[in-house]
């Protein structure tokens, strides 16, 4: 609605997957919540800044980690998350479930929070 979307790039090495959060026109802008399954993957959510020093030990590790995620961009802007190999020698795996909303100001009730559940 409104143009809001959430758009996703992978290379063809499979080595990036970058995730373009985009608010359109919304009024009042995008929520997306993600949780992401990760294994030897790097997550940045706010490129091109780096990592959080958590998410590189979790990607350095040799399990899996879960990270859940609550992106709000606000109206016109975007907001860029990457995911790359952390060890392009190793085995990777990435797996995710997203959820995303955009509200147009004129609807009769509420809408839930996408984290919470509770109305906004």
């Amino acid at each position: 609605e409104f143009g809001a979307q959430v758009l996703k790039w992978r290379d063809p090495g499979a080595v990036t997957t970058v995730f373009l959060l985009d608010s359109g026109c919304s009024p009042n802008g995008l929520v997306a919540r993600f949780e992401w399954t990760l294994t030897n993957i790097l997550l940045q959510d706010s490129f091109p800044d780096p990592p959080a020093a958590d998410i590189v030990t979790a990607a350095s590790g040799r399990g899996e980690y879960v990270r859940q995620r609550v992106y709000e961009v606000q109206p016109g802007h975007d907001r860029v998350v990457v995911l790359t190999k952390a060890d392009p020698k190793r085995e990777c795996s990435l797996a995710y479930a997203w959820q995303g909303g955009g509200q147009d100001g004129g609807q009769v009730g509420p809408e839930p929070c996408l984290e919470c559940k509770l109305p906004v």
